[in-house]
């Protein structure tokens, strides 16, 4: 049986990178500040820097906060 790891539950890059162009889409069209993304995410400013240079770190669970800041369904951050 293997065993899950951490990092199991990130996305792949390719698909992480089309989300994290999803979320940064909604948040120009939203007016969401990068403050206010990072708290959504429930990082540090700082760290968000780190999601744009490597996408695959988001969670589906972050995923989902990031959506309802948007006041969007997280599906609509999975589109192409």
């Amino acid at each position: 049986m293997k065993r899950t790891t951490q990092s199991d539950h990130h996305c792949p890059r390719p698909l992480a990178r089309v989300i994290w162009g999803n979320i940064e889409r909604a948040r120009y069209i939203a007016g969401v500040t990068d403050e206010q993304l990072s708290e959504a995410l429930g990082v540090s400013p700082r760290s968000l820097s780190n999601y744009r240079r490597d996408p695959s770190v988001i969670t589906l669970r972050q995923l989902e906060a990031v959506a309802k800041c948007f006041d969007l369904p997280p599906e609509a951050l999975l589109g192409a």
